[in-house]
């Protein structure tokens, strides 16, 4: 009797060491993958189910059986499990058992967590426009005039200002003489950059 007490104290502590969260995280439409290991498990059924796992209905795959709906259970043969959940839902979120079938005593298992999110997003933003090397600079030109000789104040004349000029790429700094009975004058370009 008193043997039959160590055995049971000894499976009693399996069970409390196997009882770790197991938390998993997929997205909709995507796939997960969890692992189980299980000790002293080589030969037993090994099972996947939902909590609480007390009705046929929990039971979502068993070791030796194929593709069951979404679910795929692999058994490495030494006692650990890979259950493989496909095309997930949001539905799927939620608490399983990956568990054991133990003879003469409580089923021993692994408690997952699996929490399921929103697709990633395919929508693909445009880019953003960069400004270029060759960006195009607005000139603007004043035109005034200087004399070469002095005139009296009363006899000074100063010809309207053309209206401005816009140029893209080139501009001339150009010399004009007037005619013989007026001084000569030189018409001056004052460069004003306004590009921004």
């Amino acid at each position: 009797m008193r043997c039959f007490c160590v055995v049971i104290w000894i499976l009693l502590s399996e069970v409390a060491a196997e009882a770790p969260d197991i938390r998993v995280a997929g997205h909709v439409g995507g796939s997960v993958k969890i692992q189980c290991p299980h000790l002293l498990a080589k030969t037993n059924t090994k099972y996947f189910c939902r909590y609480p796992c007390i009705k046929n209905q929990d039971m979502l795959i068993k070791s030796g059986q194929s593709l069951t709906g979404r679910y795929t259970l692999e058994d490495s043969g030494n006692g650990d499990i890979t259950v493989t959940i496909i095309d997930l839902q949001k539905s799927d979120a939620g608490t399983y058992w990956c568990g054991v079938e133990r003879l003469l005593m409580m089923d021993t298992y692994h408690e997952v967590l699996l929490t399921v999110t929103d697709a990633p997003s395919t929508h693909k933003h445009p880019p953003k426009a960069t400004p270029t090397a060759a960006a195009v600079r607005t000139v603007r030109f004043k035109f005034f005039t200087t004399s070469s000789s002095t005139l009296p104040p009363s006899i000074t004349h100063h010809p309207p200002s053309p209206p401005p000029l816009h140029l893209n790429q080139h501009f001339q700094l150009s010399t004009h003489s007037t005619s013989h009975h007026l001084p000569e004058r030189f018409y001056c370009m004052l460069l004003l950059d306004l590009s921004l």
